[in-house]
C-alpha cells in the first residue's frame, strides 16, 4: 500500500479523499480501523503520548458536536457519557447508493470505553444512517451500565 500523501495547499475534497474510510486512498478494514480508535481509548497505552491522545479525542468529538455527524449529537445528552468519530463515505463518487461509515469512541467519565464500527451498505452519507446506528449502539451501552 502507498504512503498517503497530500499537498500543502490541498482542497477539502482532497483531504476527504486521503481521510475517508473506504475511500480508494484509505482501503482500512474494519479490524484494524476499531484497533486503531481502541489504542486512542487506551490511556496507558504507549501508541499516543497523551496530549496526540487529547487531541484526537478531542477531534473525534467535535465531528459530533459540529462536523459531519451533528444528527447524533443529542442521543447521549442526560448521560455522563460522549460518543465521537469519523464519518466515511464511498467509495468514489456515488451519490444515494453510497456506503456509509462512522467509527466512533464511546467514552464514560473516566474515558474511551468501546468502540462502536457501523459500515450500512449503499445508505448514503456516512454522518446519516451509520452514526445514527452507532449512536443507538452508544446509547445501549451508556444505559446498560447504569449511568442514565
Amino acid at each position: 500500500m502507498a504512503p498517503l500523501s497530500l499537498r500543502v495547499d490541498a482542497t477539502d475534497e482532497e483531504w476527504g479523499r486521503v481521510l475517508t474510510p473506504g475511500e480508494e486512498q484509505v482501503p482500512v478494514t474494519r479490524a484494524r480501523l476499531s484497533a486503531c480508535l481502541a489504542k486512542i481509548a487506551r490511556r496507558a497505552d504507549r501508541f499516543l503520548a497523551a496530549p496526540a491522545r487529547h487531541r484526537l479525542v478531542v477531534a473525534l468529538e467535535s465531528v459530533v458536536q459540529r462536523g459531519t455527524a451533528t444528527s447524533i449529537k443529542q442521543v447521549l445528552a442526560g448521560t455522563d457519557w460522549h460518543i465521537g468519530g469519523k464519518t466515511g463515505t464511498g467509495p468514489g463518487e456515488c451519490g444515494d447508493h453510497c456506503d456509509g461509515w462512522f467509527a466512533g469512541l464511546v467514552s464514560d467519565p473516566t474515558g474511551g470505553r468501546y468502540v462502536v464500527l457501523a459500515l450500512v451498505i449503499g445508505s448514503g452519507l456516512g454522518g446519516g444512517a451509520a452514526a445514527k446506528l452507532a449512536a443507538k449502539v452508544a446509547l445501549h451501552l451508556a444505559g446498560s451500565r447504569g449511568s442514565r
